[in-house]
């Protein structure tokens, strides 16, 4: 699975003026694709953080993992309920993330280390 990380969004020509970037939300970036059985990308697990940072092996192994499993979690939903609607158009939020469908934001704190 290929993931994409670049650790300083302020200096990545694609990222730096996007409002999150500006405003100080998003310094660093990891997201991994949302990768269908039958090689259909259907959205994207996304991962940031405030301060540029250079994600470890053990980061992108982990939303790796998670990615897989909620590709496969939509692709069981999404057969156990067939639907003739079309899937949502992509939109630009105010914050300047393009979202389709649902957005979950999730705060997530580390406990101690074992």
């Amino acid at each position: 699975m290929t993931a994409w990380s670049p650790p300083d969004t302020h200096r990545h020509p694609w990222l730096h003026d996007l409002p999150p970037v500006l405003t100080g939300a998003v310094g660093a970036y990891l997201g991994v694709p949302l990768r269908l059985t039958d090689g259909t990308v259907v959205g994207a697990l996304c991962v940031n953080g405030p301060r540029p940072r250079t994600w470890t092996e053990r980061d992108v192994t982990l939303t790796c993992q998670v990615a897989e499993v909620l590709a496969l979690e939509l692709q069981r939903l999404s057969s156990a309920n067939p639907s003739s609607d079309p899937p949502p158009t992509p939109d630009r939020g105010t914050d300047g993330q393009v979202t389709a469908g649902r957005s979950v934001d999730h705060q997530v704190t580390r406990g101690p280390r074992a």
